[in-house]
């Protein structure tokens, strides 16, 4: 019960956050959605989960880059009426996969993938982003990533 009630406090704080971007397909660049944390911001993200899906069965990687991409989407706050967070959520397509390898994540064409970080969450403090990109061209990516922000 006690993690349920944490759960909530922050949900009811306003500080939990979804969001979903899609990127891609375009001949020649592979897609990229990304989590950035600006700098500046004075927030902290931790993240909880990432929802990750392509069009083709090939390893899906996670990338630290902070440097904002292009597109940028709406993150959605857990409690309707708190208001927008400091992460940003951002797309772009590019040449080549951009950012420092952190690990990969195999997956199943046209499958929802979850990735859980339970205990043990990924931080992403001012000035850090966090992209998943995939080393195929045309094709399209959708990563979906659930995060809550605390002060620091």
């Amino acid at each position: 019960m006690n993690g349920l009630s944490l759960n909530l406090k922050l949900v009811l704080g306003g500080q939990a956050f979804l969001a979903t971007r899609g990127s891609g397909p375009v001949a020649g660049e592979r897609p990229h959605v990304q989590l950035l944390n600006p700098a500046g911001s004075g927030k902290r993200g931790v993240l909880t989960k990432i929802h990750l899906s392509s069009d083709v069965a090939e390893p899906i990687s996670l990338r630290r880059y902070n440097t904002a991409l292009t597109g940028a989407g709406t993150p959605i706050n857990k409690n309707g009426l708190a208001g927008t967070g400091a992460l940003q959520l951002r797309d772009q397509t590019n040449p080549i996969l951009l950012g420092s390898f952190i690990f990969n994540i195999r997956t199943q064409a046209l499958v929802q993938q979850p990735l859980t970080f339970g205990e043990w969450p990924l931080i992403l403090p001012p000035g850090v982003g966090l992209v998943i990109g995939i080393d195929t061209v045309n094709t399209n990516l959708v990563a979906g990533f659930e995060w809550i922000e605390i002060d620091g």
